[in-house]
Order: structure tokens, then C-alpha cells, then sequence
């Protein structure tokens, strides 16, 4: 591409470099599949898209969440499925509303092109490996050895 003074160049140096599928609608860079539950989905919640700071696209499936808990390979395709679409649809990175769908992680993975992060247990090794070498966690000098009993409300009570 030849510089001419623009930063960029002229509108021809750049066909063939950028490309956009043409679609609907577009600008979501995360696809979240969830399960058509019915509960107050809070801003925090996954489910709510206030929850993000930027736009986000659903792809809501007819599932019992026990298929999900059970990893029933009969929910495999509709899964897949729902991946498929939100990829077609132009997102970037395909996560999970439920940390359940952990269990269809390789059959999602292996049926988009985009990355798929069905749950935070994803994380794992990231946050494994990106931690000190002393063998402690790294969030071991927060709570200094004691039980994450910090939030009374949230966890039980362990051992002092």
C-alpha cells in the first residue's frame, strides 16, 4: 500500500485488506449462547446486557438446564448450532451464560473459527500459569493463608 498523505492511503489501496460480512446487524464483538430461563437477570448477570460496556449478541436456546449439569450429548447439536449462528452473525469470541456449558467446550470449539470460552473454568490454565513461580497462588497475599470466609454471605463459614 502506497502511502498518498492520507494515513491510510486511498480507498483502493485498502480494497481486499478490510473486509466486513454483510449482515443484519453488526458491532457485537462477544456472542453469549444462553438457555431460555425465566428469572430477574440483575446488570452482573451475563444474561443482562447491561451488564457490559459494549454491545454483546445473544443466541438464546430451548435446553432443560439438567442437559447442561448431565452434559447430555443430545444438547451437543443445538449448542453447535447456536455457535454457528452468533459466528455467522459477525462476533469475534463466542462464552457461555452458564458455567455448565464447560461440558460442550471441544464440540464448539472445533465447529467455529472464532474463540469460544463456554465457561470461566476456561480460564484456568491462563490463570495457572500467569502467576508466581513460589508455588503459591497468586492471590495468596490477599487472604494470607485464610479461608475465603471474607464474604460470610456468599460462602460458608470454613474453618479459622
Amino acid at each position: 500500500m502506497k502511502k498518498t498523505g492520507d494515513y491510510l492511503g486511498s480507498p483502493a489501496d485498502l480494497d481486499g485488506v478490510v473486509s466486513v460480512t454483510p449482515q443484519p446487524v453488526a458491532g457485537a464483538a462477544i456472542g453469549i449462547i444462553a438457555v431460555n430461563l425465566v428469572y430477574p437477570k440483575l446488570p452482573g448477570n451475563v444474561a443482562n446486557d447491561s451488564t457490559f460496556a459494549f454491545p454483546v449478541d445473544y443466541e438464546v436456546i430451548d435446553l432443560a438446564i439438567e442437559q447442561l449439569f448431565e452434559a447430555d450429548p443430545g444438547a451437543v447439536d443445538q449448542i453447535v448450532q447456536a455457535a454457528k449462528r452468533l459466528e455467522a452473525r459477525g462476533v469475534r469470541a463466542i462464552v457461555g451464560a452458564c458455567g455448565y456449558f464447560a461440558n460442550f467446550q471441544t464440540q464448539v470449539q472445533a465447529a467455529v473459527r472464532v474463540p469460544v470460552l463456554l465457561s470461566s473454568l476456561a480460564q484456568l490454565p491462563l490463570i495457572k500459569t500467569s502467576g508466581p513461580t513460589n508455588g503459591l497462588p497468586y492471590w495468596w497475599p490477599i487472604f494470607r493463608g485464610r479461608p475465603l470466609n471474607c464474604w460470610p454471605t456468599l460462602t460458608p463459614r470454613l474453618t479459622r
